[in-house]
């Protein structure tokens, strides 16, 4: 059942933004599914709000993998497995991003 939710929310998220003029205007997005094992869980708490992230090496470089709904618990040593996520504007601008994609 929580996967279901986890991936509901990312395809909310996908459709609206395929609905948005940004797309039209020729922005360009792809993904793929990598895995790779945690090295460091950062977290923290405020007011009831939590934050979760995960250091791990991908492609010989050190990267974060955010948990956007901070409901993981995942401890160093654990594989996890994110997406890396590609997105091309236009005028060159490139962006890379890595999102949990387990919960």
């Amino acid at each position: 059942m929580r996967n279901r939710q986890y991936w509901g929310v990312i395809l909310l998220a996908v459709g609206v933004l395929a609905g948005c003029d940004l797309l039209r205007a020729g922005v360009k997005s792809s993904y793929t599914v990598e895995r790779a094992k945690v090295e460091q869980v950062l977290q923290t708490e405020s007011n009831g709000h939590r934050f979760v992230a995960y250091v791990v090496t991908w492609s010989t470089a050190h990267i974060v993998v955010s948990d956007p709904l901070a409901k993981s618990h995942h401890r160093e040593g654990d594989e996890i497995s994110f997406m890396a996520q590609r997105i091309e504007l236009p005028g060159q601008v490139k962006t890379l991003s890595f999102t949990l994609s387990e919960p």
